[in-house]
């Protein structure tokens, strides 16, 4: 292997599990988001990064044949045991909250939903998690061989 393909992939992986790690993080502490302010902006911001977040996951296994490094990088997996929990409280909070009671994700906002990709945010943020899990997890399985 040569050493620009081992700089990729462990450069790409290392990348994928940051913003694994960032997401994770932001869906954490979204609610306590102030929504005077910004509104559901914060909320919307985490919708519009979920697609690349979800893409850039699936990177997180290409570190796995990287000669030397390679079983270093599944123990990044274990970051993700506190985080993807805390995330995906938050995300099943509003999916009751906005998905099947229709209120506002914003707990400061009162009245009927303030945006048609209100009732969206939830299940697209459960997907991004199950897709961070599923790809964590093949990256560590692949590694415990």
């Amino acid at each position: 292997m040569s050493l620009a393909e081992v700089l990729l992939r462990l450069g790409s992986s290392m990348t994928a599990w940051l913003v694994t790690y960032a997401h994770c993080l932001w869906l954490a502490v979204l609610p306590q988001a102030v929504c005077v302010g910004e509104g559901a902006d914060p909320w919307a911001a985490t919708l519009w990064l979920a697609g690349p977040t979800f893409a850039l996951a699936w990177l997180i296994p290409a570190g796995r044949k990287t000669p030397g490094v390679g079983q270093i990088l599944r123990w990044f997996a274990l970051p993700l045991l506190v985080l993807v929990p805390l995330a995906a409280r938050v995300a099943l909070a509003a999916f009751e909250r906005a998905t099947l009671g229709g209120s506002p994700l914003c707990v400061a906002q009162t009245g009927v939903l303030a945006a048609g990709w209100e009732p969206f945010w939830a299940p697209v943020q459960l997907g991004v998690l199950g897709g961070i899990v599923i790809a964590a997890g093949m990256a560590w399985r692949s590694l415990a061989k």
